[in-house]
């Protein structure tokens, strides 16, 4: 087998790479169930402000709806000093599985919040058919060395 220099990958061969990642790590959540006792009943009217807690996640949220339509908006606590943080709202079915995701907030990556920092978020959401609940779910990246 010849030798494949690190230089002779081309730009193009990068991205192929990074666009598989992000679809396979993005289909892998819709076949998940969530645990009875982490999902939230999605109801008709608007909600008054909420707390939705897991783990070091706090939410702090009240939404809207409108038929199909969401807004939503709140605050995030997180109870642990890391370089990144997402968090994601999971729309469900009866049986708590997973119909689609979308972010509600993303910190980049050392954006420098402390954490105690106030992280704020406001959405417009499309409710997909057959949803009756939510959950949220955070992805993190634990604090390294700012050296």
């Amino acid at each position: 087998m010849p030798y494949v220099s690190p230089r002779s990958f081309k730009p193009i061969s990068v991205l192929v790479m990074v666009l598989t990642l992000f679809f396979v790590s993005g289909c892998a959540m819709k076949n998940q169930t969530i645990a009875e006792a982490k999902r939230v009943v999605l109801t008709e009217k608007t909600s008054a402000a909420e707390v939705y807690t897991s783990g070091p996640l706090t939410v702090n949220y009240e939404y809207q709806r409108s038929g199909d339509k969401m807004t939503m908006s709140g605050s995030i606590e997180f109870r642990q000093s890391v370089d990144s943080l997402d968090v994601r709202i999971f729309f469900l079915a009866d049986d708590g599985l997973v119909l689609d995701k979308k972010l509600v907030y993303s910190s980049g990556f050392r954006s420098m919040a402390t954490r105690d920092s106030t992280r704020t978020f406001r959405l417009n959401l499309e409710i997909p058919a057959g949803t009756v609940g939510f959950s949220f779910d955070e992805i993190s990246r634990a604090r390294t060395s700012m050296r």
